[in-house]
């Protein structure tokens, strides 16, 4: 095997298989024929081996082909699963955020915000440290700072 096959040309394999043919497989995916046609050579020559047999009439997979579609069927779907679940998480927030704060900031203004973040980010903790202190955030180990203008330093 000289390299990988793309995850797009196994993933086009199978939905030929399941389709029973190039035509219909290339109509799912909005793509014409011969790019299906093109996408599954360039996997046979990656792995070294004939997938499909195929004529103008009839598909059928390769003994070879029947064993590669087995195997890499359920690697293919796991790797779909891992990514949806990293698109969860990447569009659902969730953690801990330290944020350090004035005691008036709390006290006059976060109070409102606070329930419309927590009902926003319902899997965001929010640890509140308040402090009339200068705190350097960064060092102090937090993730955020409510600081008056004047208390924030300039470069």
């Amino acid at each position: 095997m000289k390299t990988l096959p793309d995850l797009q040309q196994i993933e086009i394999l199978i939905l030929i298989v399941k389709h029973g043919s190039f035509r219909q497989a290339a109509k799912a995916l909005n793509l014409s024929p011969p790019a299906l046609t093109v996408a599954i050579n360039h996997l046979e020559e990656k792995l070294g081996v004939r997938l499909l047999n195929r004529s103008t009439r009839s598909l059928s997979l390769t003994a070879v082909g029947e064993e590669f579609l087995n195997n890499i069927t359920p690697v293919v779907n796991d790797y779909r699963r891992v990514v949806d679940s990293l698109n969860y998480h990447r569009l659902t927030p969730e953690g801990v955020v330290k944020v350090n704060l004035p005691r008036i900031v709390i006290d006059l203004f976060f109070q409102d915000y606070f329930i419309a973040f927590k009902n926003a980010c319902p899997n965001v903790t929010l640890e509140l440290y308040a402090t009339d202190r200068k705190v350097n955030i960064i060092e102090s180990g937090f993730d955020a700072g409510i600081r008056y203008s004047q208390d924030v330093p300039k470069r």
